[in-house]
């Protein structure tokens, strides 16, 4: 008797929603349907309607779909035991440019509007539009924490630049750091020659007698890129960072030329 009563509690404390997914257009539409199907079952109960847009507004004798024809959507869905949902995902326009709308059936809102181009043999967007909707009713069913100070603090980290304070004479000799490749050159210092003549390369693109800079120096490097980047995609996949943010970022610290300074 106990287990019941506890299954009874649990699926009321916090009920699982679930999604309209109306028809998708287009020679690739079924794919992008059942694999947007397969992200939605991830996390929520999924009702596939046979129907595309301008069926489903003839339907609901709409014209358009407005905030008064979401809710009467919402009603229609609720007539019936198999289709009642709280959540609609419907392709509001067909490719090749395709606009793809979630709604909140009950509340009469667009949480949610994915407009992308599709084109020929893309790999990339069968994978990210699906994920993107099941985030998107993830996050309007569930929001997620808002973040903290110190996630704050370790997201403005990422941008920040070495200032220059001083003048480039005053700064400190760079030590030759070699790593079997390219030169590299910590910042906020400077070559010996000031500056290297014209025809010579610098101090530290010639073999010279001096040791190399201790080890410690580079991996000290490349673990604050790395804590940096564990951050970074925690915070991504919370859904607590936009995804332009996340991939501006992540762009940032993977470049050559700014990992040193990530």
């Amino acid at each position: 008797m106990l287990p019941l009563v506890l299954l009874f509690a649990a699926a009321q404390a916090d009920p699982s929603p679930d999604v309209s997914l109306f028809r998708f257009s287009g020679e690739d539409g079924t794919e992008l349907r059942d694999r947007t199907n397969v992200a939605l079952r991830e996390s929520f109960g999924v009702r596939v309607i046979a129907l595309d847009h301008d069926m489903l507004l003839e339907r609901l004798s709409c014209e358009a779909l407005d905030a008064a024809c979401i809710r009467s959507l919402g009603r229609w869905l609720a007539s019936d035991i198999d289709t009642a949902s709280d959540y609609a995902v419907i392709e509001v326009a067909g490719p090749p440019r395709r606009s793809i709308w979630v709604c909140d059936v009950n509340a009469g809102t667009v949480i949610e509007k994915l407009e992308f181009r599709e084109d020929t043999g893309d790999q990339i967007l069968p994978i990210v539009v699906p994920a993107r909707i099941a985030q998107a009713v993830r996050e309007h069913h569930q929001p997620p924490p808002p973040i903290t100070e110190a996630e704050r603090a370790e997201l403005d980290g990422l941008d920040e630049r070495p200032a220059a304070t001083v003048a480039y004479e005053d700064l400190p000799l760079c030590p030759c750091l070699s790593v079997s490749g390219p030169e590299f050159s910590l910042p906020n210092c400077r070559d010996a020659e000031l500056p290297p003549p014209v025809g010579r390369k610098s101090r530290c693109s010639v073999q010279t007698d001096e040791p190399p800079a201790p080890l410690f120096l580079l991996l000290a490097l490349l673990a604050l890129r790395e804590r940096r980047k564990a951050v970074l995609e925690r915070l991504s996949r919370s859904g607590r960072l936009p995804a332009d943010v996340a991939a501006r970022l992540r762009a940032a610290l993977d470049s050559p030329r700014t990992g040193a300074k990530a």
